[in-house]
Order: C-alpha cells, then structure tokens, then sequence
C-alpha cells in the first residue's frame, strides 16, 4: 500500500473519533489522546527504533542499501524476524498473554503509520493474524511524523526514548542500544551549530545517573566502540559489541587519561605509546570475549582489566617501559592471523551477516590464545618480580629451580655434578636459536660471577 493512502486512511480512522482516551506527556504537556483500533497492514514498524538500532545499521553495512530504500513489506518482514528473535523468551510470553487478555496498553503511531512505540505489541498482533484471529492494533495516531524533519522529529525520538526508559514492564534496551540513541541525540541535536537540546536535557531524558560527566563519558565510550568495529574489519556492525560494555568502559577511561597527560604510569611514554595501547587494548577486548574459555585459561575479563586496563604506576603491562615493549614485541604475531572474509563465511556456511562476524571473532580469538596467554602470563611475571625488587634472594632461589629443570638435580645437590637431562642441549643447540640462547647464558654467567665477587 503506498505511504499517500496510508496516511488517508489513517486520518480517516481518526476523523471518526473515539470514546477511549489515554494519558501521553508529548511536547512539554501531559494530554489526554485518542485511542483508535488500526488495521495492522496500515502500519510499519519503526525503522529508527533504538531497540533494533543495532540491526538496522548493520543491514545497511552488509547490504550496501538503507533498510527504508526497501518496500514496506519488505522492511515489516525484517524487522518483525529481529524483534521476535531479539527477546524470544520474552516475545512468546508477550503473545500468550495477548492472545488471552488482548491489547492493554495502547501503542503511539506517526499520522503516517510509523509505530514510535509498540513495536513488539504490532509484531504479536501480526503473529497472531497469522493464526486468522484477525486481530488490530490499538493505538494513539500523532499529528506528527519523522517524515516532517526538524523539531517535530526530534519531538518523536524524544518520546520515543522516555517511554522505553520509563516503563519498567518493557524488554529492557540493551547496552549498545543505549550508546546508539546517545550518540544519535549528541551529534544531531546538541552538537550542531544551532542546538535543539542540552546536555542537562538528554541526560533526564535517558535517566543517567551520573549526570552531564557520565552522559559524556558514555557518549566517547560509544565512538571508541565505532572506532573498534572498524579497526576488526566489521564497521557498525554492533551485534559483534554485545556483552563487551565492561572492558570499553574501562578502555575509554584509561585511554583518555594517558592521552590528556594525566595517567600515573611511572614513565615517559610517546603518542605513539598511547595510540597502540588502545589498538593494542581492541585486541584483548575481541580475544576476551570470542575465545572459548578453554582457550582464555585463567584470563577472564577481571583479570585482564587489572593487568592492562587500569591507572597504576606499578601494577600494569604499560606501567614500565620494559614490560611494555617486551608485550608489544610478544603479540606481533597477532597480525599474521589469517581469518576468511565475511562473504566467504557466509556463502560457504549459509548463515546470516551477524553469524558470520561471530565465526570469524571466534576463530582469530582462539587463533590468537596461544600468542596472548603467553605474552601476558610473561608480562605478568615480570611486573610481579617488579613488586619484588626488595627481596632479592627469592629471585636467586627463583633462578636456581628453574635452571635446575636442565640437569640432575640429585646429582648437582648431592655431588656438586652438572649434568643435563636427556634433549636439552639439542634443543638449547637447534640452529634457529643457539646464538640466542649462547647470549642468554652469558650474561647468566656474568651475573653470577659479580654476584659472587660482591658476596666474598
């Protein structure tokens, strides 16, 4: 049906009148509006909705074309797929409980048939025609539309967003969604050269209980989530940021202080220090939360979070200078990880975008488990023999057990005899290595003949 009829017939619903009203705060006033019963072919669901924002960009991403350049079937068929597997649980509890009550609480729709709010209700009332009960949508028509541009859209959005956050009943946004809607008010309506909100404005909006400073710190948090999309191949693809809030978080703060000058590391690191911890902090975040368990080991989010992101002057890979480049040098083989493309994934497994991108994390991640479980467990090492320096004899001890993993230990104890367990000067003498470990024992042996000097 095109748009020009829908409205007609919608206006024509509405000409009619109706006896039941409902209580709607829109533009700054609390009012008494109209509820009507509207065929649900007259409507569509709401493309710009921040609970399916995440689906609606990625669509755009992977399909190379805007989701409203398609037809009103077309974007109602993806759309209900999305919202119904979004909350499944949720969803078939939703459609038992309509199908046995009705329609209770009345939707919002635009003058042309947009759905601002409802849009899991408008779903179940299409799942349940789909069953031939015949079921319409009851709902309040607004005298506005997205359509009309400027104030009177922003007015929508912002009704849009206090109903979602206000109503404790609903399928609660997700954290993404939340950084989406954020981001879309900051940089369409406060940040322009003719603002339309403000800051104190949005943050009562979205309920944001650390203020103006929290607001904004979630808004920066939500472009380093962008930035990272793109740096991992997968831009605006936000259903690959799901459960991924915590270590963001944490990356943004620590990041931004090391870039305004203000972190507490104990030395005196480079622009180019800081861009790669960031870089360097996307790729623990990706490894972290695609790598099977098996293959993080002990390495949960808390533990990675205390060892990399946090402000310390001593306790953290990027707290000494040493420690740092040695990690950096660690994990370059990270790079070389070869990974198929989305495309490739996707005609050869059938399955959708999203799926895809989340084959392809897991597999870099668990690619890339032997390289960081390595270089982290050295790094994290190091830092505790840092916090050791003033006892130096548990680092002879140390010393002396491990290099008693090469001989006869019985032997060496017992009757002061060197000799080496079965394979290891082979190994000590492979060709890719022998000069190395040469060097390596030399300065062994340096140490140990200062340190008997100084102790006679």
């Amino acid at each position: 049906m095109k748009l020009k009829t829908i409205e007609e017939e919608l206006k024509k619903i509405k000409a009619a009148g109706s006896n039941v009203t409902f209580p709607l705060y829109y533009k700054g006033k609390k009012r008494n509006l109209e509820v009507y019963e509207v065929p649900v072919e007259l409507l569509r669901f709401n493309y710009l909705n921040g609970r399916i924002g995440t689906e609606v960009r990625e669509f755009a991403i992977t399909n190379g074309q805007k989701l409203e350049d398609l037809s009103i079937d077309e974007i109602n068929g993806k759309i209900h797929n999305w919202i119904w597997e979004k909350s499944k649980n949720e969803n078939k509890k939703t459609l038992e409980d309509i199908e046995r009550k009705r329609q209770i609480i009345p939707g919002i729709i635009t003058r042309d048939g947009i759905v601002v709010d409802g849009n899991r209700r408008f779903m179940i009332a299409r799942e349940l025609n789909k069953k031939g009960l015949n079921r319409q949508f009851l709902t309040i028509i607004l005298d506005d539309t997205y359509e009309d541009g400027g104030d009177n859209a922003l007015q929508i959005k912002k009704l849009e967003t206090e109903i979602q956050l206000g109503q404790d009943e609903k399928v609660k946004y997700g954290a993404i969604e939340q950084y989406i809607k954020i981001m879309d008010f900051i940089d369409n309506y406060i940040e322009v050269k003719s603002p339309k909100m403000t800051y104190e404005e949005l943050v009562r909006l979205m309920n944001i209980k650390g203020k103006e400073k929290e607001l904004k710190k979630k808004y920066r948090t939500g472009k380093l989530m962008l930035e990272y999309l793109k740096y991992i191949g997968f831009p605006e693809m936000f259903s690959r940021l799901q459960n991924t809030e915590d270590l963001f978080l944490q990356l943004e703060t620590i990041y931004g202080l090391y870039k305004d000058g203000k972190g507490i590391a104990g030395w005196n690191f480079s622009e180019v220090d800081v861009k790669n911890y960031k870089y360097i902090g996307f790729d623990l975040i990706r490894w972290n939360y695609n790598a099977s368990n098996k293959n993080k080991g002990d390495w949960e989010a808390k533990k990675i979070r205390d060892k990399y992101f946090k402000n310390s002057a001593t306790k953290t890979i990027f707290s000494n200078p040493k420690i740092w480049r040695d990690f950096q040098a660690n994990i370059e083989d990270v790079e070389d990880i070869e990974i198929p493309s989305l495309t490739e994934i996707v005609q050869k497994k059938g399955v959708s975008d999203a799926d895809a991108a989340r084959a392809i994390d897991k597999l870099w991640a668990d690619s890339a488990a032997p390289i960081f479980k390595k270089a982290l467990g050295s790094a994290e090492k190091r830092l505790i023999d840092k916090q050791n320096k003033d006892r130096p004899s548990e680092f002879i001890k140390d010393a002396l057990d491990k290099l008693g993993n090469l001989v006869n230990e019985d032997l060496l104890y017992v009757e002061g005899k060197v000799v080496f367990n079965d394979g290891v000067l082979s190994i000590l003498k492979h060709e890719d290595k022998i000069d190395e470990n040469y060097l390596k024992v030399d300065k062994i042996r340096k140490i140990a003949e200062c340190l008997k000097k100084n102790l006679r």
